[in-house]
């Protein structure tokens, strides 16, 4: 059976998740659903597993398999993604992981010096991801001694994502 693009509904999105959770907690208590989202995919942030929707009533999920961060450095290194909670000395390590996911209990500006350790190669990337309700300013140089952050920068409940490349001549993570 095929269906035309136009007719595609906000349940058969083109998205490979219909939810994403943050935990175990979240994903079980789960209330509305209907059989239109049966088979349907979720992913879990917390564990980075998928799972499916197998039955509504009860509801019961299986688990699809396991997923990593995808690797963005040119080195290629598959490294999982960690789970953060910011406090005001967080200090993230660029060399051990590509994606990382940070969350807060209330707005903060990151004092740690550095805030993101440096690369030891050549545009190294990093991704960071505001995955909490509040916001988490990282500073530059002009506002931190030290930082190797070339601008400042908030990751809001809005604007969550920032990709980071480091330049080893410039010795500095710039935003793109």
């Amino acid at each position: 059976m095929s269906v035309a693009h136009k007719d595609v509904t906000p349940l058969d999105n083109h998205h490979p998740y219909r939810w994403v959770f943050t935990n175990l907690t979240e994903r079980l208590t789960l209330t509305s659903i209907n059989n239109a989202e049966l088979y349907k995919r979720a992913l879990q942030l917390d564990n980075e597993k998928e799972y499916v929707l197998i039955s509504t009533t009860p509801i019961r999920w299986k688990e699809f398999g396991s997923t990593t961060s995808i690797p963005t450095t040119i080195v290629a290194r598959l490294n999982p993604s960690p789970l953060i909670t910011v406090v005001e000395t967080t200090i993230i390590n660029s060399n051990n992981y590509s994606c990382v996911n940070l969350t807060s209990a209330a707005n903060v500006t990151l004092i740690s010096t550095p805030n993101i350790t440096a690369a030891t190669n050549n545009a190294q990337e990093l991704t960071l991801v505001n995955r909490g309700n509040n916001s988490i300013t990282f500073q530059s140089e002009d506002d931190l001694t030290a930082s190797l952050l070339a601008t400042t920068f908030t990751l809001t409940p809005v604007n969550r994502i920032a990709k980071l490349i480091f330049i080893t001549d410039l010795d500095r993570w710039y935003r793109y």
